[in-house]
């Protein structure tokens, strides 16, 4: 069973899955429940085969942990969820690491107040530090005050303080919005984010005691291929080389001839990937509603989540098109 995590521990961890998809991988056959292997950061909840309900729901943990880190860390480093202008391409450690980090940083939030302000890594002053106009600021400045002391040119007297007051009140006005919209952005996407985990989540549970085994496994699995193959396209920061195909290996999402297909359309360009795993996912629960398997109120159910999974990647997509 998955290692239950408590929220403020963020999205992506490493735990143990009930699942070793070694055998898998290239067969499409239900992997070996009785061994597990590290559920490694960077993807939410979800993914194969299970004997049962409880095992289902323990790999769809472990494989949505590993994304929603994905997406955290995407939006913690571009302010925007996918404008991460890194040249950079990450290996499966780095990524990790990366993630590890962040979670060090996150634990902070229960220190006091001046243990908080005691840490260099990871906060804003870092970032000043190595920041060139910071320090063109701040000559300038100093410039300023020195030239004042030399003395002050006759039309600086004829600045008002209302003149300055102005100035002054339109700057802050800017930064509380600027700031409060930044702010209203991210939440809005980490949502986002977290409700592609919930339609994995609510997916699992309904077919697991509506669906024949092999059925239910395949839906499962399909979802989560969306939720690791939408993080791919969506951000430089996690290539297929290294993002997708090392959780593919972990937890057997794809078979060898389902990989192929989307390694032809390309995880790395955009959400077609998704796009293209939501369908199957789709065809196998109109393929059991054609057998009478289920009826038509629980087949639009599944649609209808199949459905949200893609409007909220959906969301994510179009958040490239934002101009700040």
């Amino acid at each position: 069973m998955t290692q239950r995590t408590d929220a403020r521990e963020g999205p992506m961890s490493v735990q143990k899955s009930t699942l070793n998809a070694s055998s898998a991988k290239h067969n499409g056959t239900t992997p070996d429940l009785t061994q597990t292997s590290p559920c490694l950061p960077l993807l939410p909840y979800s993914l194969a085969m299970t004997t049962t309900s409880a095992s289902l729901h323990s790999s769809v943990k472990a494989v949505a942990k590993a994304t929603t880190a994905a997406a955290s860390s995407a939006i913690e480093s571009a302010g925007s969820f996918v404008h991460i202008h890194n040249s950079h391409e990450y290996t499966w450690d780095e990524l990790v690491a990366i993630e590890e980090r962040r979670r060090k940083i996150l634990k902070r939030v229960e220190e006091s107040r001046w243990g908080i302000l005691s840490h260099w890594d990871g906060t804003v002053l870092n970032i000043l530090f190595k920041d060139t106009l910071f320090y063109v600021t701040v000559l300038i400045y100093i410039g300023m005050r020195i030239w004042a002391r030399l003395g002050i040119p006759d039309y600086v007297a004829d600045i008002g303080s209302g003149d300055i007051g102005i100035i002054g009140g339109f700057l802050s006005f800017f930064l509380v919005f600027y700031v409060n919209q930044s702010n209203s952005r991210y939440i809005g996407l980490y949502d986002k984010s977290m409700a592609c985990k919930g339609r994995i989540f609510d997916t699992a549970t309904i077919v697991v005691v509506t669906l024949p085994k092999e059925v239910a496994t395949r839906i499962v699995r399909y979802m989560n291929a969306s939720h690791v193959a939408g993080y791919t396209g969506l951000s430089k920061t996690y290539p297929a080389s290294s993002f997708f195909s090392q959780l593919n290996k972990n937890f057997g999402l794809l078979t060898e001839a389902e990989l192929s297909r989307l390694q032809d359309i390309d995880l790395d360009k955009g959400g077609s990937c998704m796009r293209e795993c939501i369908a199957w996912a789709m065809n196998d629960i109109q393929d059991q509603y054609r057998k009478g398997i289920i009826d038509a109120e629980l087949a639009n159910q599944l649609r209808d989540q199949l459905l949200q999974l893609r409007a909220s990647f959906g969301s994510l997509f179009n958040a490239a098109d934002l101009a700040m």
